[in-house]
């Protein structure tokens, strides 16, 4: 369905295949992938301009429910699987999905977004029926993905987002993944995942991953004289 906010109604939308825990990601063109769910390793496109959904010509690797897919900076998505830890991404210029890095962790009820700097954060969720604080991030230049800032709070089922600052705000959750659910978690913590520029005390704390000389980077210095430039975030 669709959501038309000058008259606030909601209209129907093209059909499309029955898809239970289904990913959506917007994608650069405008266009809407929507992939996985169901069991099924297929996903279709969703075209605004004609209000119809279009099958993929490929598949994933595997099926896929309850997953995430993002949109990086270069116009792919990221489809992250947690529940086995691995990821591929789809590229909209050809059509077709490919594997990438796996996580370091597998992880169920995780949430995940893309940081200012174009690299991903998966954040939180349950390692086996626990939650955890651990946090990693996606590097799309290499694929693959590393060690982020650890929580505060264990959480899954959680929610986290992006601020105007770079940082991270993760709300609620729970602690368990039981029939029980576990407890609620009533309290809200930022990941201080800073931009280019600010100061900070090690990698983790920035967005691109390099702290260089207590100052958050853009790309790495090449040289021991080099240092980068507080405020700026450039050598």
């Amino acid at each position: 369905a669709l959501y038309d906010p000058p008259t606030n109604s909601v209209l129907p939308a093209g059909p499309l295949a029955s898809r239970s825990g289904a990913a959506t990601a917007r994608l650069s063109s405008g266009k809407v992938l929507v992939v996985g769910g169901g069991g099924l390793k297929s996903a279709e496109i969703y075209d605004p301009d004609n209000n119809t959904f279009t099958p993929s010509k490929a598949n994933m690797a595997a099926p896929r429910q309850g997953h995430h897919a993002l949109t990086l900076a270069s116009g792919k998505v990221l489809v992250l699987d947690g529940a086995d830890g691995t990821a591929e991404l789809y590229d909209p210029e050809q059509d077709a999905f490919t594997k990438t890095g796996s996580l370091l962790q597998a992880r169920k009820g995780f949430d995940a977004l893309r940081l200012q700097s174009g690299k991903a954060l998966v954040v939180g969720g349950f390692i086996g029926k626990s939650a955890t604080t651990s946090v990693e991030r996606y590097e799309p230049e290499s694929g693959a993905f590393v060690t982020g800032p650890s929580l505060l709070t264990a959480r899954g089922y959680h929610r986290v987002t992006l601020l105007d600052d770079a940082s991270v705000l993760a709300t609620f959750g729970r602690n368990q993944d039981d029939s029980n659910f576990g407890n609620s978690i009533d309290s809200a913590e930022r990941l201080l995942v800073e931009v280019a520029g600010a100061t900070c005390t090690e990698d983790d704390a920035c967005s691109s991953g390099i702290c260089d000389h207590g100052v958050c980077c853009q790309s790495a210095c090449g040289a021991v004289c080099h240092a980068c430039t507080p405020g700026a975030g450039a050598c």
